[in-house]
């Protein structure tokens, strides 16, 4: 064999490792599972400092008022309230003002029918709850209703009557609900 013959099958087995080399090497890195970043937990205290300068106190409470339908409340200062006016088109029930207290606490509001047949109870049940238990009490010196041991309160005035409501029973929020209770006021 000559020179040539020989430096040309070299570099042809020189360019087939090295492509199979290439070749093996992407299977196996696409094949592995990425590597997980190792995060050490320090069992040293680490500082933080807040943007307010006053301590945000969990227990503290807000007062939402209002105006429209005549009412107000105390409610823990971590809750963000979420107002919804279905006064122009009235939801299901008579539905006309519904408030996100929580996730899990509701307060709505209902027009009470006029004209309604005698013996219409504007403390009843919301529609579609089948009440295990009910007890008559007083909120701010309203007759008012609590329907399951605590999971929802009704009283009406002023032509309305105001659901206040646990939302899911599986979540804690009836010793909040109680608190809220106890604190409504009605404004007008």
């Amino acid at each position: 064999m000559n020179q040539k013959s020989l430096v040309v099958i070299l570099g042809v087995v020189v360019v087939i490792l090295l492509g199979t080399t290439i070749y093996f090497a992407t299977i196996s890195n696409v094949n592995q599972p990425a590597l997980e970043p190792v995060i050490k937990q320090s069992t040293q205290p680490v500082a933080t400092q807040s943007a307010s300068t006053t301590p945000t106190n969990p227990t503290a409470l807000q007062t939402y008022t209002n105006s429209m339908y005549g009412f107000s409340f105390q409610y823990p200062n971590q809750f963000k309230i979420g107002e919804n006016d279905l006064k122009k088109e009235p939801a299901p029930g008579g539905v006309v003002f519904t408030l996100d207290v929580s996730d899990n606490i509701l307060v709505t509001i209902a027009k009470i029918e006029k004209g309604l047949a005698s013996g219409f109870d504007p403390l009843a049940a919301p529609n579609g709850m089948d009440p295990i238990s009910k007890k008559d009490t007083i909120v701010d010196g309203q007759k008012a209703r609590i329907y399951n041991d605590g999971e929802v309160y009704v009283v009406a005035k002023n032509g309305n009557a105001y659901y206040l409501q646990i939302v899911d029973t599986e979540k804690p929020g009836k010793e909040t609900l109680a608190k809220i209770v106890e604190t409504f006021k009605f404004t007008k």
